[in-house]
């Protein structure tokens, strides 16, 4: 809920650099592999599958950042749609799907604010399938709804700063920046799956 609006919040700010041939795709994809993935949703509630799931989705995190023949499988006809499936189906189980789906939108090579933008909007996409299934299953949330509006207004603070910088921000140097950053998250999380 705290990031769906966040991204909410982005999306209105970058609105008019979305690449809207890519979301409605990926959108597309997202219902089928959350159709997928729903049945094999209690699975992965055993916390005992929890480390292998983060170990794959590590791995595949950093073969969609940084390997160029599995970037491209993203870059073809159908990639966006791909994109959705793949990500929608592990984002049931393990969280953590924003990265895969920054680097399938990195890949096409557009413009920075264009990748912020569309990738915002696929992630929000994401999190309204995620919050339709879990609520299916009877996820609980009014427990826990004064620290989700704590982190709601904390969110729309750093999203405002984040839009301000965005467009002063080099676009190569970005670029770097994001594959940083996600090679250090990954690196996280397979200290943590494997230790």
């Amino acid at each position: 809920i705290v990031e769906g609006a966040s991204a909410g919040y982005r999306i209105w700010h970058l609105r008019e650099q979305i690449d809207f041939g890519f979301v409605g795709a990926f959108a597309l994809g997202g219902v089928l592999g959350g159709g997928l993935g729903f049945p094999v949703l209690r699975w992965a509630l055993n916390p005992e599958n929890e480390d292998l799931l983060n170990v794959g989705v590590a791995v595949s995190m950093l073969a969609m950042t940084w390997l160029p023949a599995v970037r491209t499988l993203f870059l073809r006809r159908g990639g966006p749609a791909m994109a959705g499936t793949l990500t929608t189906f592990l984002s049931l189980f393990v969280g953590g799907m924003g990265i895969p789906i920054a680097a399938a939108v990195e890949g096409r090579g557009a413009p920075h604010p264009v990748v912020i933008a569309t990738y915002t909007t696929a992630v929000y996409l994401l999190y309204l399938l995620r919050l339709l299934l879990f609520g299916i299953t009877g996820a609980v949330v009014r427990n826990h709804l004064s620290l989700v509006s704590v982190m709601v207004i904390a969110s729309f603070l750093g999203t405002w700063i984040g839009a301000k910088l965005l467009l002063k921000i080099d676009q190569e140097v970005a670029r770097k920046l994001f594959r940083l950053v996600v090679t250090v998250i990954v690196g996280f999380m397979l200290v943590r799956a494997l230790l």
